[in-house]
């Protein structure tokens, strides 16, 4: 049952209809976009892992647009 409804929050006095809620937020919100930058992430932290100070330059100058 919804108690009150806001622009920004519902406030549920149902356990079930909140874990419900939480559910639905979780479905919409965890998307394949979180498993796309988790993949990028790995890919970054192995190649500098691999290869130190060379990928940190490169990443640096990729995703900052600064050249050491």
């Amino acid at each position: 049952m919804i108690v009150s409804t806001d622009a920004m929050m519902q406030l549920l006095n149902d356990p079930v209809a909140a874990v419900d809620r939480l559910r639905q937020i979780e479905a919409r919100t965890h998307s394949s976009g979180v498993a796309t930058a988790q993949a990028t992430v790995d890919s970054v932290l192995a190649a500098v892992k691999e290869r130190g100070d060379a990928a940190l330059k490169e990443y640096t100058e990729r995703f900052d647009g600064v050249v050491l």
